[in-house]
């Protein structure tokens, strides 16, 4: 099974609190590429995986409390909602017969515990059964990289899994996530 997996591509992360460089420019890429597979007759993908920051109002990495981020994503807040075009783009993907299944998973939902990855203790069965899969999101160098790096550590072979470089907005301009890509022999494209 081939799975898109997207982290955080949230309002907050493009033009909010906690906007990452280039994070728009990769989410419109990553909205092109899923508006073309809408077209499709048959799909690239066989499942969507989007993990959303979905933090109470008094999180923990939140500065006020000691963290070091602004309050951003805070559950059911504009800042939380998925990238509007990204979302129609979806949406529109769901309309074609042989769409993927889209499953959204939320983080970071406890005020006392702060988390990168969506998949920190084990990846959910959806994940384990994937032949492949294609990464990208928000931001490079914290939630994209946390999350490759559980996919490996919970038996994802490093060369299943496929960096979609021009998707992901990184802070340090995509440093960590070329680093990361060519240590553990990843694929980019």
């Amino acid at each position: 099974m081939k799975t898109l997996l997207i982290v955080d591509p949230q309002i907050d992360f493009i033009s909010g609190s906690l906007a990452v460089p280039k994070a728009e420019a990769a989410m419109l890429k990553l909205t092109e590429r899923i508006e073309k597979e809408a077209l499709a007759p048959t799909q690239a993908w066989e499942q969507i995986v989007i993990t959303v920051d979905a933090h109470p109002i008094d999180h923990c990495s939140f500065v006020a409390q000691g963290g070091e981020w602004p309050p951003h994503c805070i559950k059911q807040s504009v800042g939380a909602a998925i990238y509007e075009p990204l979302m129609q783009a979806l949406i529109k993907l769901k309309g074609n017969s042989a769409a993927p299944r889209i499953t959204i998973v939320e983080k970071g939902k406890l005020q006392e515990k702060d988390e990168y990855s969506a998949f920190g203790e084990s990846l959910p069965e959806y994940l384990q059964s994937s032949s492949s899969v294609e990464v990208c999101g928000i931001a490079g160098e914290y939630c994209v990289f946390t999350t490759l790096s559980d996919l490996i550590k919970h038996g994802m072979p490093p060369r299943n899994i496929v960096i979609l470089k021009e998707c992901i907005g990184s802070f340090d301009d995509g440093e960590t996530i070329e680093k990361f890509a060519q240590t553990h022999q990843c694929n980019i494209a």
